[in-house]
Parts: C-alpha cells; structure tokens; sequence
C-alpha cells in the first residue's frame, strides 16, 4: 500500500487513495466528454470507493486530470501509482503522466500512434491497456509490454501494476512492481497527470446509444487505482578514495543513505556498480547493507587503467523515492604501480605537463550554480614530499587540503563551477615515466565520461573559505 499523506506532515506531498464515495475536487478535474466528431457524447462512470474505478459502454470513455500540478516546481521528486487493468477489450485507455500534452480545454499534440514512438508520453509517461495487452512508453518510445493474449469480448484481470516514475538530477527512472525498466536523461518536468482517455478529436465513437446494448455500445478497457501518491525524496552520498597494496589499487566506496529530514534508512541494500568509459551497461561490484546510522561500505579493485564511473543507487520503496549518487574516477598505472586516482563531479580538459618546470595544468568546468571539486591521488614515488606543492586558479593561490594516505597523497581542492584554469607545481617530483599527450589523458581523466548518459553527479562539497 502506498504511503497516505499525513495532515500534519510538512512538505505536503500529492497523494489520494481515493477514500469516500467521491473525487476531491481540490486534487481532481472531471473533463467534460470531447466533442471532436459531432456524434453524440454518453456513457462513462467514474466511481469513488476506496479506490477510483473507471470504465465506459457508451461513444466516449470519462477522463480526470490533477486539478493543481503535483509535481515540485523543482528538485528531485518520485511518483508511485498502482493500476489494474479489471476488463481488456477493444478501446483503450490508462494514465498519462506529461507536461500539459492532455489540455483541459480537450485539445493535444497529437492524436493516438502506435509503438515504438507515442507522442502522448514524448514528456513523460503513459500506461495504456488495449486489446495488445498493457503497454507502457516512456518519453515516447515503447518500454514494456505484458503477455496478455486478447480474443473478442475481452478477458478480466486481478493483476495489480505498480509503478514507481522517479527523478534524480535530470535523470528519470521508472519501476515496474520494484523492477527497474527504463531510463531517460531529461530536463523537462511534467505538470499533470491525466487518468482515463485523455480528449482526442476522434471522440465520440459513431456509435448509436440504443436501449438493447449489443453493436450499440462500445466496448471499452476498464480498470480500477488503489492510491496515486508523490513519494518524500531521500538523500544518498558516495565517495570515494584509494590504496595501493600488493594486490594492486584498492578503491573504497563509502555513503550514507538517509530521509528528507536526515534520519537514516536502516538495513537495506545500495548497489554499487562501475561504467567503463564509452560503454552503455554498468557492471556490479557489490550490494551494500546500510548500518544503523545509515552507511555502507564496500570496496572495489579496478583491474584495467582508464576512466570510470562509479554509482551508489538504492530502488526505494513504498514509503520514500529511490535515489543514486555517481562518481568520475581514473586509474593509471605505470606498469608496477598506480600513479594517479582522480575523484571529480567536472570535466577536466586541455592538461599539460612541462616536465622542466614541474608544472602540471588542467582546466575545470561544470553547471554554474553548483560546487565542483578534485580529489588528487598521487603515488608519493612521483611526489615524495607534498609539502612544497603549490595550487593556483586562475593565477590566484586556492586553498587545499593533503593527507598522507599509505603510499599516496591525497590533494582536495573545491570551487564554484563555471570554467577555471588549474596550475598544481610539483616542486619535489622525483623521477617521473616519460609522459606523452595518451598518458596523460589517461592519468588525468581529460574526458571524464559525461554523465549526462549515465546520471548526473547531484552531490556538491562546499567551497571552502
């Protein structure tokens, strides 16, 4: 069961589950039918018992809409909703979730398509259920379908589908019964949900609405809904640092997982995984179990030299939205031992290395708006002392941190984003591997992989003072 709001709860988030025998007018706008063919407009019946049932016999098929929008204006958010689909037959109908596609004034985009591209979700979602089966398309392109076989007359159902849409830092997530389905980067941000048929100019059926029923009468897809609900948002964080043993590189992946209001979610597992550069499929390293204070722990051990991602995800459940955090690493070994580990949320570009000088430069760039940072690890067989080393941004000496980690150092450094200049001068570099331009982009990540194609980084430091 999804979670009710409590009155006194504060932020309020959207939520009905349809209690009484009657919709809330201040959540719920009844449309008036359609009237896009001339034919006459009759039968529909919304009722209201503890759940929200829908279903038609006549030329046009009833349709509500949120009478606010439910959705933050901004931030992440999460919507759950469960549907069952009681009767499939030869029309069809569902729930949009969009940016203002299904208008009140009973106009859209675009009338009905067929998959793999529906422009009634080409912002959002759509779950729709027709005499295919139950389809589900997620920013216009066709993700799930259920193996239903239809025959005339239709067929009922007892399945309930539970579905979870969330939002995470311009990447959204959609669940089917807690098993992921399908993913999609975008900044658009829907604004209303719209249960029924949504109002297409090809209603009302030209159909007779005479007293004996039978080829009269249309035969429409009903179902009933349990509880609509926008779910609290939750906090994940993830960092990382690494250690150099007689095994190779050790990195260790920490984070904490906690509500809205900092109490943490005990006892439940956050997937660790890693992206290699340019690939499409994450791979898992491990499955975490939060503590009491809602941390985990777990480590990983690179086996290859390049650029990587790193993500912390937990799926949610029924009474708080899931969420991830991701981060940019790079590994580069000189061939006995690792040199650099890099930690960033920015993209780093046109590095040099003046060998004379022992300089070592790179710019940084990120979201205005938002913090950006640098954990530099550095074998301290290139850098024997730290103490010495210089930073300067845009030519004026930035604050830093060094910690002596084992056989490293470990250099932090933090900024507001936009594009910057870095200089690091490694005055007490010993003997250092002959670096060329491929080394080095290795060493320093110059194209971190973006993860605008894997989830954006949405955990900032605080500039330092």
């Amino acid at each position: 069961m999804l979670p009710a709001a409590s009155a006194s709860s504060s932020p309020q988030y959207f939520s009905d589950n349809f209690n009484g025998t009657s919709l809330d007018s201040s959540k719920w706008t009844v449309l008036p039918p359609q009237n896009g063919t001339g034919a006459p407009a009759f039968g529909g019946s919304i009722v209201v018992n503890n759940s929200l049932s829908m279903s038609s016999n006549g030329s046009t098929f009833p349709c509500i809409t949120s009478a606010v929008n439910p959705f933050p204006s901004t931030g992440n958010f999460a919507i759950q909703f469960d549907i069952t689909y009681t009767h499939i037959d030869t029309y069809g109908s569902g729930i949009v979730i969009s940016d203002d596609l299904a208008r009140p004034e009973g106009k859209i985009t675009n009338d009905s398509a067929t998959p793999p591209s529906d422009p009634l979700s080409a912002h959002g979602l759509k779950v729709w259920g027709d005499p295919t089966g139950v389809n589900v398309f997620f920013f216009g392109n066709w993700v799930y379908k259920t193996d239903w076989n239809w025959a005339p007359g239709g067929f009922t159902s007892t399945y309930k589908l539970l579905f979870r849409l969330e939002y995470t830092e311009g990447v959204y997530s959609l669940y089917l019964n807690d098993k992921f389905i399908a993913t999609q980067e975008s900044n658009c941000r829907p604004n209303i949900i719209a249960v029924g048929h949504p109002l297409v100019p090809y209603l009302p059926l030209a159909i007779s609405s005479g007293p004996f029923g039978g080829s009269d009468m249309a035969d429409w897809t009903a179902f009933t809904i349990d509880q609509i609900a926008m779910l609290p948002p939750t906090n994940l964080s993830l960092g990382t640092s690494a250690t150099s043993t007689g095994l190779g590189l050790t990195v260790n992946c920490s984070g904490t997982l906690t509500n809205s209001d900092g109490s943490p979610i005990m006892g439940t597992p956050v997937i660790l995984s890693y992206l290699v550069s340019s690939a499409s499929s994450w791979t898992p390293i491990a499955s975490a179990i939060t503590d009491s204070k809602g941390a985990f722990a777990t480590t990983w051990f690179p086996t290859a030299t390049g650029e990587f991602s790193i993500k912390a995800q937990w799926i949610g459940n029924d009474s708080s939205s899931g969420t991830f955090d991701a981060k940019n690493v790079s590994v580069y070994y000189d061939g006995q031992q690792p040199l650099f580990y890099v930690e960033s949320n920015s993209t780093l570009s046109a590095l040099t290395f003046n060998s004379t000088a022992n300089e070592l430069s790179f710019s940084v760039s990120g979201d205005s708006g938002t913090t950006g940072y640098v954990k530099f690890l550095i074998s301290k067989d290139v850098l024997p002392n730290a103490t010495d080393l210089k930073l300067y941004m845009d030519n004026q000496t930035t604050t830093y941190s060094v910690t002596s980690t084992g056989s490293s150092w470990l250099i932090f450094f933090t900024y507001h984003h936009s594009t910057h200049n870095v200089v690091m001068m490694l005055s007490s570099v010993s003997a250092v591997p002959e670096f060329t331009p491929a080394i080095l982009l290795l060493a320093l990540a110059i194209i971190v992989p973006s993860l605008a194609a894997v989830g954006k980084t949405k955990k900032h430091h605080s500039k330092r003072s």
